[in-house]
């Protein structure tokens, strides 16, 4: 199916492909437009942060608005007095091309009469402006500086090259008022030689020169923790950091933000709704959402950043119509392959039911936890601090490090012996209780008795492990941890991954050493499933489900069933919002239209529907405003 909606960005950029050949009034005029955007958008920065200058937050602490006052007070000196003449508008990342020509038009003009940025931008082989940017920032800086350029190719607009200019000459730049940013797009792209000749640029001058550091969710994660000297050779594949989501570390991640004042981060819409994604786990409302934002992120605001977000304040909505379910991210990930595309065609499957829980026992584990159990071994070691986490999740991590690809054979031991050194005590002796209540409650439950036989002897090792841990209370010397640990090991090795991982208990802690395990696991049969629960609800809900109280993504995949092979996204809603009051639903328009575009999100996301590349429907431009 296709709809005529478009996938929507947070600032109103004209289509490259409509907008060329057309007269220089025409540009002139475009360039204004966005200029006035712009400039619309940073009058509303400046009012935000006046707002907690005045205390009209009420939710906010008194400590908190003067910590985050005298921060912005201190940078503003900073700030201006290192590149005052660039244009906010010049570190602002835009999504699309037409974002990136606006920016390096202003930023060249800017850089006309005084040196003070420079630019590492990995793609721009679409952007005219942005490759006459760079060229000349590469010309001003030899001529101005008189640097040496030897082994330094002028023409390529690379990382290295960069990295070569300054690596020979950083003495005479030390006095320079330069600020780098950092522009990374399509990460994906790249090779490790770039990513890591980029890494060590910024990490070598972070603290020679303030860095703004424009980035898109794909890399967020990866150059973060290079900011907090992670091993730059260690850097995971960037879907694996797309699934990172312990609330605990995303914690982290904002207060190192705000403790880091020399490196503004601009915030891109695609970043934030992967942040709210991640909030949304742990059922975090939307207006939870939006004052934790506001908190840690109005100071990245002055200090060179632009935020690019707009905050619902206007929308009531529980949590549940903005979040995105484990089903709905497993299915993100499955909708461009093969299989699933064949699957969607098919009718039948398992029961919701046992979907859901296919999906957060396996998915979660392998696909998620795989980035997370690396990222978590780099980060203690680097930085010798002690993450906390919950017990099942780090069983479920050290299960992954046992058999993880990310982590070289010679590199095992080590790590097995840094967890068992590292890993607090009381987080340890949660781990077996769990474990260990988990399949107590399963052993009454076997038939055979060699089942309960082998399983019985599993629960005796886990007893000697909670009998040695709590024989050690205060002191747990380093060889019992280690002993614990390598009983999990065993644990794992003699039972578990020998067996059938859909039959065996504890099954969170499933293991797969090959995706493609995984995928004949549960794929295409959680796609079946899909499309028969939601054409038939009423065989997993419990109680009344009439058409009241039917879940909107479901009146939504009726409807769509029922036109023909393209539907109209505002005949679309207008048939959603007459069935809402043909069931007695009297909710307001704005909710109306917010359950509607999040069910269609919804389906777009499972790859039920494809939207059509055409302009953006009015609908969305009465919903959002001056988002579009």
């Amino acid at each position: 199916m296709a709809t005529s909606m478009t996938k929507g960005h947070f600032l109103y950029t004209p289509d490259p492909k409509t907008s060329r050949g057309k007269t220089s009034t025409s540009r002139r005029q475009m360039l204004s437009h966005k200029s006035n955007y712009y400039h619309y958008y940073l009058e509303t920065v400046e009012e935000h942060i006046n707002n907690i200058a005045k205390g009209s937050y009420t939710k906010m602490s008194e400590r908190i608005c003067n910590h985050l006052i005298v921060k912005l007070e201190e940078f503003d000196k900073r700030v201006y007095k290192l590149f005052p003449s660039i244009p906010t508008a010049a570190i602002i990342s835009g999504i699309n091309i037409a974002d990136h020509e606006f920016m390096y038009e202003q930023l060249n003009e800017s850089l006309a009469n005084k040196i003070s940025i420079a630019s590492i931008v990995l793609n721009s082989r679409n952007c005219p402006n942005l490759k006459t940017c760079w060229k000349y920032i590469f010309t001003t800086l030899y001529k101005k500086l008189d640097l040496d350029t030897t082994g330094v190719d002028m023409s390529k607009l690379t990382a290295r090259a960069l990295n070569k200019l300054l690596t020979t000459n950083g003495e005479e730049l030390r006095d320079t008022p330069l600020t780098l940013i950092i522009i990374f797009e399509e990460f994906e792209a790249m090779s490790d030689e770039v990513v890591n000749h980029v890494i060590m640029c910024v990490h070598q001058y972070v603290d020679t020169f303030p860095v703004a550091i424009i980035v898109n969710v794909a890399i967020f994660v990866s150059v973060l923790y290079d900011k907090l000297s992670w091993n730059a050779s260690s850097i995971l594949n960037v879907k694996e950091f797309e699934l990172f989501s312990s609330f605990q570390l995303l914690t982290n991640i904002m207060n190192d933000l705000i403790l880091t004042p020399n490196i503004p981060f601009v915030f891109t819409p695609d970043l934030l709704t992967w942040l709210y994604d991640q909030f949304s786990m742990y059922s975090m409302s939307i207006n939870q959402f939006n004052h934790n934002l506001k908190v840690s992120l109005y100071y990245h605001m002055k200090t060179g950043g632009f935020l690019e977000y707009t905050f619902y304040e206007n929308i009531d909505l529980d949590s549940a119509y903005f979040s995105k379910t484990w089903l709905i991210q497993y299915m993100a990930q499955m909708n461009n392959k093969e299989a699933g595309k064949s699957a969607v065609k098919r009718k039948g499957g398992l029961k919701i039911k046992e979907v859901t829980l296919h999906v957060q026992q396996l998915f979660d584990l392998y696909e998620l936890a795989i980035g997370l159990a690396a990222a978590l071994y780099q980060l203690l070691q680097v930085m010798g601090k002690e993450v906390q986490i919950f017990a099942k999740d780090y069983y479920s991590i050290y299960i992954l490090l046992l058999k993880c690809d990310l982590l070289a054979d010679d590199n095992f031991q080590g790590a097995l012996k840094y967890i068992g050194s590292t890993l607090n005590q009381q987080l340890l002796a949660d781990c077996v209780n769990v474990c260990q209540t988990e399949l107590t409650h399963t052993l009454a439950k076997l038939q055979t008795e060699s089942e309960k036989t082998s399983l019985g002897e599993i629960i005796d090792g886990l007893c000697c492990m909670q009998t040695k841990l709590e024989s050690n209370k205060d002191n747990l010397p380093v060889s019992v941890k280690s002993e614990v640990v390598l009983a999990f090991n065993s644990l794992i090795t003699d039972y578990f991954i020998t067996r059938n991982p859909m039959k065996h208990p504890l099954a969170k802690l499933v293991f797969c050493e090959l995706p493609k395990d995984m995928t004949m696991l549960v794929d295409p049969s959680i796609l079946n499933s899909v499309h028969q629960d939601l054409s038939k609800p009423n065989s997993n809900i419990i109680g009344d489900v009439s058409r009241a109280n039917l879940p909107p993504i479901c009146i939504v995949y009726r409807l769509l069933n029922e036109s023909g092979k393209f539907v109209n996204l505002y005949d679309w809603f207008q048939s959603y919002n007459f069935c809402n009051e043909e069931g007695g639903l009297e909710d307001d328009i704005d909710l109306v239209q917010a359950k509607f575009f999040s069910a269609v999100a919804e389906l777009e996301f499972l790859g039920i529907i494809k939207p059509h590349k055409k302009k953006v429907d009015h609908v969305h431009k009465l919903t959002h405003g001056l988002l579009y």
